[in-house]
This record gives structure tokens, sequence and C-alpha cells, in this order.
């Protein structure tokens, strides 16, 4: 469990991100922050408590807050710092999203099937592409999910655009394994893309990078059973 001074790293590693605050401005909020923590503990909560329900007495901090709360789902206090009204309107507003890039998704699985003439037709070049036809879209809804600045779209897209491009202007040769070999290992690497936006266009935070990593374990054991579910549907 982390201690009472790795919460307060933490929420101050957080907030030196926001523009408008200087490092005075910091150092007094860390005070107010620290004297809240005190008069809590002082009155018989424990560590974790009073730390939870100092940063969300911290008024002017409100907005901060909330993104820090936003950021890191998995801690308690997110309960505490989340309005109902605001949690309710996320929720649908992430319904929503969700459901426009999964149409976007199939959508683009569609066009492309079609132009590829798949099954019938060679489709050597959609196998290849696969990955890049529903990943980037899981990418974008991330990136609007965690309203990422136009600098972290841009750069998620061009890496998407760039790999594009390499994989389907490479000359493959026709006894090589090498398009097999693209098209087993492209999934993993798109992933790895897909990490950026879903962290928040940040790299450095263990936490984040974490929780990503459970996210990867989840997705993985619900799509092996959608697979499953949907292997016996056609059995």
């Amino acid at each position: 469990m982390p201690t009472l001074e790795d919460q307060i790293d933490q929420w101050r590693a957080f907030v030196v991100r926001g523009p408008a605050l200087t490092d005075a401005d910091v150092e007094e909020l860390e005070g107010h922050l620290r004297e809240q923590v005190a008069d809590l503990g002082a009155a018989g909560l424990t560590d974790d408590e009073a730390f939870l329900i100092a940063v969300k007495r911290l008024g002017d901090l409100d907005a901060l807050s909330q993104e820090f709360a936003r950021e890191h789902s998995g801690r308690l206090w997110k309960q505490l710092v989340l309005a109902d009204d605001e949690a309710a309107a996320r929720t649908s507003d992430g319904l929503l999203a969700a459901l426009g890039f999964a149409i976007a998704a199939a959508v683009a699985v569609l066009v492309v099937r079609v132009a590829a003439g798949f099954p019938e037709g060679q489709a050597d070049w959609l196998w290849r592409n696969a990955s890049l036809l529903v990943l980037p879209l899981l990418a974008g809804f991330f990136a609007h999910r965690r309203r990422l600045e136009t600098r972290t779209w841009v750069l998620t897209a061009a890496v998407f655009a760039v790999v594009a491009t390499v994989i389907n202007l490479y000359p493959y040769a026709d006894s090589s394994s090498t398009e097999v070999l693209v098209a087993a290992h492209l999934p993993a690497l798109a992933w790895f893309v897909v990490a950026y936006p879903y962290m928040g266009g940040t790299l450095d935070d263990h936490a984040i990078r974490m929780d990503f990593v459970r996210f990867t374990g989840e997705w993985l054991i619900y799509f092996v059973l959608l697979g499953l579910g949907g292997g016996s549907c056609w059995g």
C-alpha cells in the first residue's frame, strides 16, 4: 500500500502539470493539503482517509482533482471527488462515443471486405491490414474519452499512417514469409500505439502503465470469451 508521502507525491506530480500553476502555487496548495491531512489525522482518520477527504476539500483544485480521479480510476476516492451528476453525464457520453467508434470500425471492415472481394477474391493485403481497420479507431475512442489535446491525436494518427504506408509499400516476395509475419505481429505493435492515448498521452506514469497492462489482460479474456461464444453459435 502506498504511504501518505507516496500519495502526496503522486498528487503533486499531477498538479504541477497544470499550466496555470507556478511552483509557488503548488507549494502553497501542498501546504494546505498537509494541514488538512494533519487535522483529519488528529480527529482519528487513517492516512488514506485523511488524504482522500483533504483532496476533496481543496475547492480551488476541483477541476484538477476531478481529472486526477479520472486518471486513477482504481482509487477509492474517485467516488469522493466525482459528483454523481457528472459521473452520469460522463457515462452517457462515453457510451455514445463507444457506439460511434464501434460503428465506424464495423463500417470500415465491411467496406474493405467488399473492396477486396473477400472471401472469394485474393485478400492477402486485407489480412495484412486487418488490425489497422479497428485499432486506430480504438485509439481514437481513448483520445476522445481522455479529452486529449490535438497534438496527441495527430501524433497517434501519424504513427498509424507511417505503419500503414510501410507495410503496404514493402515489396513482398512470393516465396517469402514476411507478409505472414507482418500480419501476425502488427496487432501487437498497433496495441502499443493504442497505449499512448489510453494512458492520457504520457508514458512515464507507472500506475497508468500498470492500469493499461490490466486492461490488456481483461481485453484478451473478454475477446476469447466472445470468440468462443460466437464459435459455439456457428458450430
